[in-house]
């Protein structure tokens, strides 16, 4: 008579561990919000790192105005027993998010049209100022500085575009109740919504 055996295996249940790559990046990601923006950690000194699982770890502060670059960071949390975690961190962030780029070299005073950008995702681990995200409909800009492609489209290489042209003839305006007096004058400059320009009268 044949017979049947039932072997029942046991595996020990190991602790498990996180990708210390993985958690580095999602807690600078956070740190870019609003921004929308792709991180990618190397660590410094070593190929790879694992953290307790089940951590919710953050960044202790204080952090550097841009979190990008070479960083060291400390990662606070608590073990599942309660115990106070705190893991230094050193490493290469580089940070990747959409951007707008010029198709082909724009001079500075030229004016920006949509057909001549391209949106793409850029590196900004090296940027200084908030790259631009989009643009208003009615609102022209022109190039505040020569503008290259391939390097993320920041808020200081715009500037608005001029609603009035140097020499043009333009009409001042004082009123003080029922008192108008109007003069008219040239525009010594460019001038651009919100600016104050010099007018010869």
């Amino acid at each position: 008579m044949r017979r049947i055996f039932f072997i029942a295996l046991f595996i020990p249940v190991l602790g498990c561990a996180s990708s210390g790559k993985e958690v580095v990046e999602a807690l600078i990601v956070d740190e870019w919000v609003p921004l929308p923006v792709r991180v990618e950690w190397t660590f410094r000194g070593t190929s790879a790192m694992r953290f307790p699982d089940r951590v919710d770890f953050r960044l202790d502060n204080p952090l550097p105005k841009y979190l990008a670059g070479n960083l060291t960071l400390v990662l606070k949390g608590f073990s599942l027993s309660g115990e106070a975690l705190s893991i230094p961190v050193s490493g290469m962030a580089k940070i990747y998010g959409p951007s707008y780029t010029p198709r082909e070299f724009i001079a500075a005073g030229q004016v920006i049209q949509p057909a001549r950008l391209v949106k793409t995702e850029l590196e900004w681990t090296n940027l200084k100022d908030t790259p631009v995200l989009s643009f208003a409909e009615n609102q022209e800009f022109i190039a505040a500085r020569g503008l290259v492609p391939g390097r993320p489209l920041c808020k200081n290489d715009l500037k608005p575009a001029p609603v009035i042209k140097k020499n043009q003839m333009v009409m001042l305006k004082y009123t003080d109740g029922n008192i108008l007096i109007a003069l008219a004058g040239k525009a010594m400059t460019d001038g651009s919504i919100g600016e104050i320009i010099p007018v010869r009268v």
